[in-house]
């Protein structure tokens, strides 16, 4: 939005010094896909880091149908979505899928690009 200077990654706020300052982060994406889904019975946003208890999670709720919603392909983007959302499938079918090749596709992903372009402001 006009006027804030930083983007959504928390690697870039992690170098800020924010003391003092009340912030409220929204993304162009995430925040929407959370809006537009509303009306679930049960609501869970994941990442590699925590798949394992994602799924745990999802196993407990014993959950019948588990809807993806991948927020980042109305931007022309959103493979890093769908590369989490495949990995959990995986991990849902009990599949133990190596995770490189899907964390791969996040770093070769038109998201991730800004994240290695030195030209960007605030990187790091």
């Amino acid at each position: 939005p006009d006027g804030f200077d930083f983007g959504n990654s928390p690697t870039y706020l992690s170098q800020e010094d924010l003391s003092g300052i009340t912030m409220i982060q929204r993304t162009t994406a995430g925040t929407q896909g959370v809006v537009r889904s509303q009306n679930a019975e049960v609501l869970l946003a994941s990442s590699f880091v925590i798949a394992d208890a994602t799924v745990k999670h999802i196993r407990k709720l014993g959950s019948e149908e588990i809807t993806f919603v991948i927020t980042g392909k109305n931007f022309g983007g959103g493979d890093e979505d769908l590369a989490c959302a495949e990995y959990l499938e995986a991990l849902m079918k009990d599949d133990r899928p190596d995770p490189k090749p899907f964390i791969q596709r996040v770093f070769a992903s038109k998201d991730a690009s800004h994240h290695f372009d030195p030209g960007v402001p605030g990187k790091a």
